[in-house]
């Protein structure tokens, strides 16, 4: 008996929730025409010549002329082709730089106090190897110049000069 009662329940919020949703038929009017309302009211349709004024009052407030149409400069169907062949151009060449040697990473700075006064050594990962090094010591082609608190300072043979940073983790 419950089971009956449940599904007549059921099947009746069905067909009650079908008729309030379902949308509003048309109504047929006694000629048996079907009469339909429109929720806009219909605008007049303007005529051609104010369409075409329009069109040119809205062209003269971008600065269009209504001269003939230009051409485009590129033509963007033709991919790849150029409308004229271009000359190479020749430059002198350049000798280039030097590549900058590469930096070890700076893992930590060590200090200590040696008879009052503050030595600093560095620690650092060459090449995957964590190398403990002071000042004047070589990495590579690099020596060490100086160590601050913050970072180390590397010179190469020519002169150049490079600083590493101690960065947190």
């Amino acid at each position: 008996m419950l089971r009956i009662a449940s599904l007549t329940l059921v099947i009746g919020a069905v067909l009650l929730m079908t008729w309030v949703l379902a949308p509003a038929s048309a109504r047929q009017g006694r000629d048996g025409a079907v009469a339909t309302q429109s929720a806009e009211p219909k605008a007049p349709t303007p005529s051609l010549d104010e369409v075409a004024a329009d069109v040119a009052r809205l062209r003269s407030r971008i600065g269009l002329d209504a001269g003939p149409f230009r051409t485009p400069a590129r033509d963007p169907f033709r991919y790849g082709r150029s409308a004229a062949p271009s000359l190479p151009i020749l430059a002198a060449p350049v000798a280039a730089p030097a590549p900058a040697p590469a930096l070890p990473r700076l893992v930590a700075i060590l200090s200590d106090t040696v008879n009052g006064a503050i030595v600093r050594r560095a620690a650092v990962s060459v090449e995957g190897n964590v190398r403990i090094v002071s000042i004047g010591d070589a990495i590579g082609v690099l020596r060490v110049a100086a160590i601050s608190a913050d970072g180390i300072e590397l010179a190469d043979t020519a002169g150049a000069k490079f600083t590493v940073a101690l960065r947190n983790p």
